[in-house]
């Protein structure tokens, strides 16, 4: 990634929200489920339509601590597919913490 991007996403850095920080801990300690979209939606959310397996936006927001999380959607890859790449090859240097498949019907309109 050029220097200059890396350095502009470090001014964008933001600390860890604190849902996710909780969602991380061990299972007694995580927070509700229930509340996991509600606060996902409220957080900086990087927006990848068509973005299949590329994991590049990944590698760049975390580089800089610029964003925590991110929403994949592209309807030329299957749900299926999408599970088998993250589980067998994933985003080299990151692992899932956890998959949380949504419907449209999820969302507030």
């Amino acid at each position: 990634m050029p220097t200059a991007l890396r350095d502009y996403l470090r001014g964008l850095a933001e600390p860890m929200p604190e849902w996710l920080s909780k969602y991380c801990a061990p299972p007694s300690q995580r927070i509700n489920r229930s509340r996991i979209l509600r606060d996902f939606m409220k957080s900086r959310i990087v927006f990848y339509p068509g973005g299949g397996t590329d994991g590049q936006p990944v590698a760049c927001f975390n580089s800089g601590g610029a964003a925590h999380c991110y929403l994949y959607v592209d309807y030329m890859i299957s749900r299926e597919e999408m599970v088998s790449e993250l589980c067998n090859r994933g985003f080299i240097g990151y692992r899932s913490l956890d998959r949380i498949d949504l419907e449209v019907t999820d969302f507030p309109s």
